[in-house]
């Protein structure tokens, strides 16, 4: 869901509008709108901070009681008509039984909300906003390979969400942020032309799953789960399922096999709900092998809620309800298809489907009360878990206030994200010179080139709150504030898709009366200039998308890059952007190439820290870079990952600009193994199948000059057996090294890590030899591992597939 359809979220009221769009979402009967809305309730409902003591006096308040046996009293109290508007995201709650609103919202990478109020002192960063902090986008959060620092910044996530929350919406229950986040999407970058792979840490199940159970748990539960009864934000993992095309996305239909589900698509739910125990789940628009998401009740019922045994709550992709009848044409009235996603699974629309149409098919029967009571029986649990019953006496994150918004920790936090995504692509001598281009000396004459040189709302991606701070803090306003000698040229339209060479002269110029020349360029998600929104939700890259026609750069900054180096080969290329780049020539021809993503508020300073030194880059990709002829060749709708020569590091065959993982550093490394992983290991397939790991230790050394930060990954490969992908990544670890110093690194394999899917979709560990690789991925060690016994099912799930 885009921006549109958060603002809808937040402002709708319960009488909302018929028409979203030019679609009446009321059939075209006798169908009443609902009734007016009360009041909302504002005050506190329950517990020792009660302001209403007839409500308190309520068998829903009694704390002796369970949490479901409150539920059930709430729901014996409510009308028909309170339900129905409880099916609604915009719903003002229950006013007469003292239930709040439940806001709904974003917090990707920061709070998607308006400013607060401005606590604390300035910093070197300048005056406190109150606005919440921005965090690089989920691609470059992905690069750091960190899995501790995801778990802090959804905790700091969090505890800004709960902050702004509080403010201007102190018990009504609508406050400057929500307290049930959209977020984290956990979707997979499969092809690089998808809109939306900024948003996401990357191509890999692996990776993503550990994104997930960092960053939600932290929403969730804050820095130290346990430490409180409550929930401090709710994180709702998006979108289930099969979900990763813009282009007609209302309507796709995406045929996967049970092979590709179980292997590559569902993990990651996995995690959510068993891991990480996310109290949301968001379905989507698309429709998977004929069904669409919102309504499949064999996996929204079936595999979520029976087989992993997740107890949350499903809400609609913005629209989504609609499109089981508009778009998929699934259903063929209204009160079908409030039936068909109710029954499905989904609990909680954004959009007004439900509220305008849930009545009528109650009353003809489509759907019976007990629809709607499931519903809320899965709603209403977390809503007290949220402490929305309950006080600050009771409720510790409701005194949370704007001391908590901005602070000079967070701002640290965000750089250090940002720093540590920092993904160094190559970094060679210039022709007639012996040393590495990077890092600059502080003394160079820097000429400062190309759009993306003096970007501020664009390095915040796409579904960002307000943010003012950024609006100082470019690369070029970093650099002179870093005290550099530079000369700036922007060199080229800020519309990034521009193709006029109009501004080229400048650039020229300036990389002719300077010592290196820094060209900064990429592509745009938001705040963008002209037409310059290559990617974004809704905006697929390559031809019949409508972001940047190609994979290459697009407008004309290929060209400027070319000029810029014909004048000045001492050239170092900056990229933002957050799918890969088609840049073959670049690779060939300039000597230093750094990723940067989108970096956040404080990006602009992690890039200066980086071209000087200050930061050791230790970033590493974490998706493919593939040639663009390739990609082109294949229909962004294939969703088959071996089908020609593959897509992703687990099946892709082919050449790559840069492989899965890759990234250089201004230090150097080795890997060996330590004494008890030298040799060739066995392991009992029924030891593997309860609770043991297998576990592999190396160690590694930076053999360099430099403090830097190893990035150690694991894979696991088999070559003999057809049911096993090219290679798996099982684990991963980053560790920060002196010069000198060695550290055993520890990585774990799961049985799940180590077993094969079938074309059925079950998933066995087998009796097999394996190589373990580990290290990085131009010089890893690897040893053979043999697994021994009966081959062991580990997860049936041909039923659902």
């Amino acid at each position: 869901c885009g921006k549109m359809c958060t603002t809808l979220v937040l402002s709708l009221g319960a009488l909302g509008s018929a028409v979203l769009g030019s679609t009446p979402l009321r059939a075209k009967t006798s169908v009443s709108a609902p009734p007016t809305a009360p009041s909302p309730f504002v005050g506190v409902t329950c517990g020792k901070d009660a302001t209403n003591a007839t409500i308190a006096a309520a068998r829903y308040c009694n704390d002796s009681l369970s949490v479901s046996e409150r539920v059930e009293a709430i729901i014996s109290l409510m009308t028909n008509d309170e339900k129905v508007s409880m099916l609604d995201a915009s719903n003002i709650g229950v006013p007469r039984l003292g239930i709040r609103q439940m806001q709904f919202g974003e917090g990707l990478h920061g709070v998607f909300s308006n400013c607060g109020k401005a606590v604390g002192e300035p910093d070197e960063f300048g005056p406190r906003t109150g606005c919440a902090t921005s965090y690089p986008s989920g691609i470059a959060e992905g690069a750091t390979f960190n899995k501790s620092l995801w778990r802090t910044v959804g905790a700091a996530d969090g505890r800004e969400g709960r902050a702004l929350h509080n403010q201007n919406g102190t018990f009504s229950g609508h406050g400057l942020a929500a307290l049930a986040f959209w977020a984290p999407d956990c979707n997979l970058f499969r092809d690089p032309r998808w809109g939306r792979g900024q948003e996401v840490p990357g191509e890999d199940p692996v990776l993503t799953s550990w994104y997930v159970k960092g960053f939600s748990t932290g929403l969730q539960h804050g820095d130290s789960e346990g430490a409180t009864e409550w929930l401090q934000i709710i994180s709702t993992c998006k979108h289930f399922f099969g979900y990763d095309v813009e282009t007609t996305r209302d309507s796709n239909n995406e045929n996967i096999s049970a092979k590709m589900l179980s292997e590559y698509y569902l993990p990651v739910f996995k995690t959510c709900i068993q891991d990480a125990k996310v109290k949301g789940v968001m379905c989507s628009y698309n429709a998977v092998n004929g069904v669409p998401s919102c309504a499949n009740s064999k996996f929204q019922n079936g595999l979520l809620r029976a087989q992993w045994g997740w107890d949350g709550y499903s809400v609609s992709d913005c629209g989504a309800i609609r499109d089981i009848y508009l778009a998929h044409h699934y259903t063929d009235n209204w009160d079908a298809t409030v039936a068909a996603a109710l029954r499905g699974g989904t609990d909680i629309e954004c959009d007004n489907v439900f509220l305008y149409n849930a009545s009528n098919a109650l009353a003809s029967g489509a759907i019976n009360t007990s629809d709607l009571d499931t519903a809320l029986r899965r709603r209403l649990p977390h809503f007290f878990a949220l402490g929305e019953m309950h006080g600050p006496a009771e409720v510790p994150y409701q005194s949370y206030g704007p001391e908590l918004v901005d602070t000079r920790e967070h701002r640290l936090l965000s750089l250090s994200v940002a720093e540590q995504s920092m993904t160094l692509l190559k970094n060679e001598a210039p022709a007639g010179h012996n040393e590495p281009l990077l890092p600059l000396s502080r003394t160079a004459k820097i000429a400062l080139i190309g759009p993306q040189a003096n970007f501020t709302l664009e390095m915040l991606s796409n579904y960002e709150g307000e943010n003012t701070l950024v609006l100082t803090q470019s690369p070029l306003m970093a650099a002179r504030r870093a005290g550099l000698d530079i000369v700036y040229a922007a060199g080229h339209s800020p519309d990034v898709s521009n193709p006029s060479r109009e501004y080229f002269f400048e650039a020229i110029a300036a990389a002719q009366a300077t010592d290196v020349a820094i060209v900064m360029v990429g592509l745009c998600a938001d705040h963008c200039a002209g037409n310059g929104r290559t990617e974004n939700e809704g905006n697929d890259r390559g031809p019949g998308g409508s972001g940047a026609p190609t994979l290459g750069l697009p407008g004309a900054q290929q060209e400027l890059l070319e000029a810029v180096m014909a004048v000045n080969p001492r050239t170092v290329l900056v990229m933002m952007n957050g799918g890969m780049l088609a840049i073959p020539w670049a690779k060939a021809n300039v000597p230093s190439i750094l990723e940067a993503y989108y970096p956040g508020q404080l990006g602009g300073t992690a890039i200066v820290r980086t071209l000087l030194g200050e930061n050791n880059p230790g970033g590493k990709t974490p998706i493919t870079w593939y040639p663009e002829d390739y990609i082109l060749s294949r229909s962004i709708q294939d969703m088959d990952l071996t089908s020609g020569q593959g897509l992703t590091h687990l099946y892709y065959e082919g050449e790559t600009l840069w492989p899965f993982g890759f990234g250089l550093s201004y230090t150097t490394f080795s890997y060996k193994w330590d004494q008890t992983s030298r040799a060739a290991r066995t392991f009992r397939l029924s030891d593997l199948a309860g609770t043991s790991t297998y576990a592999t230790r190396c160690v590694v050394t930076n053999t360099g000059h430099r403090v830097g930060d190893a990035v150690v990954l694991g894979f696991v490969t088999n070559a003999s057996d057809p049911d096993f992908p090219k290679q798996k990544l099982f684990d991963f670890d980053r560790v920060t090294l002196l010069p000198g110093e060695s550290r055993t690194v520890t990585l774990q394999a799961t049985a799940e890590h180590l077993s094969v899917v079938t074309s059925t979709g079950d998933r066995w560990l087998r009796p097999m030899v394996l190589t373990i690789q580990v290290g990085d991925v131009v010089s890893p060690v690897t040893h053979k591992l043999t697994l021994l016994g009966s081959p062991v099912l580990l997860e049936d799930l041909a039923s659902f597939l």
